[in-house]
């Protein structure tokens, strides 16, 4: 399936907030909190005089991703006491009644002279009135030491420098003895980077505790060591087990105290790890509609085990015919060593079913994707004969009402007729065309990226027509949904967001034109995706011209650290909207398949990257915290025990009127990276979190959610899935089996 990560970003964008529960009609009040929070260091002592700050998410109606700083106490400065205890009473902004979006949350800082500035996470103040915090702060030191060369030569005039700490970046030079002397390192172990033009980048996990330090480099002349992708710690079976022992008992508990619903989605989330477990429970004690949804949605998990039942099981569905074409589409889509024998027979079925379907929306929008399929399986005549049904019905819809079929019609129409297939997607941007953006803009890329190798230029227009369109539609879109105009910042990230759909176009071109290529690839904006760009288009000569591939992927680490230095232009820094060291490691495995004697060097300019933690500059998506977790997890392909020294420390909140214990928001992102480092950690982890006193058995399975999803993948390619599921980064060899559309 061409449909890149972009895809995600821009329907969470523009359509995610639709899909939120609204929120009562009832007039909102004001909402008092008590928060007692307690700061302390590494050694468990209390720290005392520490500036304790609260910081409001969403409320007043506003974009969920905005933040406030509250004010507390009557707006007095609130400051820990001898014990590092403080408490905060604060009143948060309600959202109106007709709010779409998430409810209003929480995050506290912390911070202190000499200390490493502390968030909590973001948590939900609807839980409760009282919650207890306690926050650890690392002490910042200040380090001595020594650059030298491999013969112990000392080195004047290297640069020095720590990133992602209390400061953007600090910096000092060493003298003619090589001598340095930095402050602001936060304590443990922690990684410290040294340039000089006569040298390779280097970087350093040093011990804090241990003295003096000595950094050695290696001339610019010399080769580095080769760094090459690690072996697994488990097999994928033991990894397998592990999951079902853990895991298993999560969903269990959840399901004795979830409603219907939530037994529904309980079993849907089981059932990546045991799928006919999950199906025998539904179609038993469940309704025959959530046993209809279940196999619509897992036929691929249930036919990769059992091919012969799965088929029985959907053929028998009492649902609607489109829903068995929807759940043998799927299977043809996402189960791996399909023959072309089976994907035929499976499309077959499904075509049978759509000529069945009474609702001409749903037949016109899964026909165009069965065209569409057969088309990518060379069946180009089987294909035209869909096309020749889908054209004249797709006429007689709606764009307005049926946008999804009409530009799923256009996709397939444009596999014979190019100028058809583009007017027909062009129709849903009629009247309301703003509210269609997430179904014209995907689709016309499609289009675009199946063109590029023979029309290169028709495919570029095609991609400038769909960005052109949702960048005018954006502004309505955003006054609709919040009521006010979007910010710099809020257009910067929706550029970001179409943007990132010309990386496949850049892989596609490069492959007939390398330097058409390169030239798409310097138009994009934000630099970090504009790196990431030129990266991909290095993957794809890796084969052809691994010269030129060098030197393009060496460039791209150059653009990230040109954009790293600059201060006039900050673009969204979330994670998945490209940041520079997610990029820069996302870039790695491209290094190690042109030269593995580059992915040393490059692994640290991705950790120098890092993002500042800065206190006044409290996000609610805690972008330093969770790059750090996905920085770690994508290092860990190369370096374990660097990933384990990026990985954040996870946070507890007792929510004290339910006395239970809650864990931050980036706690799920650490176990995420954790279970990158080693499987058996986080599921460890994740069992002691489940223990915790008054667990929520509910919310424990949702944090197991992206075990689930990872623990089906084996060896590398869980990388490379976590760094396109997970961090937004395109990778054409993470694709769906069979490819080809948006829809299905």
């Amino acid at each position: 399936m061409r449909a890149p990560v972009a895809v995600a970003l821009v329907l969470g964008s523009l359509l995610g907030p639709l899909a939120c529960a609204a929120t009562t009609t009832q007039e909102p009040r004001a909402r008092l909190l008590r928060v007692k929070v307690r700061a302390i260091d590494n050694r468990g002592k209390p720290i005392a005089g520490a500036l304790i700050e609260a910081w409001q998410s969403g409320g007043g109606g506003g974009p969920w991703w905005t933040v406030r700083r509250l004010a507390v106490n009557g707006g007095k400065a609130v400051r820990t006491a001898e014990d590092g205890w403080a408490t905060l009473s604060l009143s948060l902004e309600p959202n109106p009644p007709a709010y779409r979006g998430p409810r209003v949350g929480v995050c506290l800082t912390a911070q202190a002279n000499d200390y490493l500035v502390t968030r909590s996470g973001r948590f939900d103040a609807m839980l409760s009135d009282r919650f207890d915090v306690v926050l650890t702060l690392r002490r910042l030191v200040t380090v001595e030491g020594r650059v030298v060369d491999q013969q112990g030569r000392p080195v004047a005039g290297a640069t020095v420098f720590h990133t992602g700490n209390a400061t953007p970046r600090t910096d000092v030079k060493t003298d003619a003895a090589g001598q340095f002397r930095i402050e602001g390192l936060p304590e443990g172990k922690s990684p410290l980077f040294v340039s000089h033009a006569g040298y390779h980048f280097h970087g350093q996990l040093v011990d804090l505790s241990s003295g003096l330090q000595e950094l050695k480099l290696l001339a610019a002349d010399q080769t580095p060591a080769p760094l090459h992708t690690l072996p697994p710690l488990h097999t994928h079976d033991e990894e397998l087990e592990m999951g079902r022992q853990v895991i298993r008992p999560l969903w269990q508990a959840a399901m004795k105290s979830a409603e219907d619903g939530g037994k529904e989605w309980c079993c849907e989330r089981h059932a990546k790890l045991e799928p006919w477990v999950a199906y025998d429970y539904v179609s038993t004690h469940l309704s025959k509609a959530s046993k209809n949804r279940f196999v619509s949605w897992k036929a691929p998990l249930l036919y990769a085990i059992d091919p012969e039942e799965t088929l029985a099981v959907v053929e028998s569905l009492d649902e609607a015919e489109y829903m068995k074409a929807f759940a043998l589409l799927g299977i043809v889509r996402e189960t791996p060593g399909l023959s072309q024998k089976q994907k035929l027979d499976l499309l077959d079925r499904a075509t049978q079913h759509l000529r069945a379907t009474t609702d001409p929306h749903e037949r016109v929008f899964r026909l165009s994707s069965v065209a569409l399929t057969l088309f990518n399986l060379g069946k180009v005549e089987e294909a035209r004969k869909i096309v020749d049904i889908v054209a004249p019905a797709a006429m007689q819809l709606s764009p307005k009402t049926s946008a999804a079929a009409c530009a799923a019609a256009g996709q397939a129409v444009s596999l014979f007729d190019l100028p058809a297939g583009v007017r027909l997607v062009r129709s849903v941007r009629g009247e309301g065309g703003e509210n269609n953006a997430g179904y014209c803009v995907p689709v016309l890329f499609h289009i675009a990226y199946r063109i590029a190798k023979e029309q290169p230029d028709e495919a570029e227009r095609i991609a400038a027509e769909a960005i052109a369109f949702a960048t005018r539609s954006y502004p309505k879109f955003f006054q609709m949904q919040y009521r006010c105009l979007p910010t710099d910042d809020d257009r910067a990230s929706q550029m970001t967001c179409q943007e990132v759909r010309l990386i496949p176009l850049c892989y596609d071109l490069a492959s007939v034109d390398a330097g058409r290529a390169e030239r798409l690839a310097a138009t994009i904006q934000n630099p970090h995706l504009r790196a990431y760009a030129v990266g991909i288009v290095a993957k794809a000569l890796v084969a052809t011209d691994k010269a030129r591939a060098r030197k393009l992927i060496l460039r791209a680490y150059d653009i990230l650290a040109e954009a790293d230095r600059r201060t006039d232009r900050r673009w969204p820094r979330d994670l998945c909207e490209f940041s520079a060291p997610i990029v820069a490691a996302g870039l790695l495995p491209v290094a190690e398949a042109i030269d593995p004697r580059l992915v040393g060097e490059c692994l640290w300019r991705a950790v120098s990257y890092r993002l500042p933690r800065s206190a006044d500059d409290c996000l609610v998506t805690l972008q330093p915290e969770r790059n750090d977790a996905a920085l770690a997890a994508l290092v860990a392909r190369y370096d374990r025990k660097l990933a384990r020294a990026l990985l954040p420390a996870v946070v507890k909140t007792v929510i004290s009127a339910a006395d239970r214990t809650d864990y931050s928001q980036y706690s799920y992102y650490r176990t995420t990276a954790l279970a990158m480092i080693d499987v058996n950690e986080a599921l460890n982890e994740l069992h002691a979190r489940a223990a915790a006193p008054g667990a929520d058995a509910d919310r424990c399975l949702g944090d197991a959610h992206i075990l689930l999803e990872m623990l089906p993948v084996p060896g590398p390619r869980r990388w490379d899935a976590y760094a396109m599921n997970h961090c937004g980064l395109w990778n054409p060899d993470n694709h769906y089996q069979g490819g080809g559309s948006y829809f299905w």
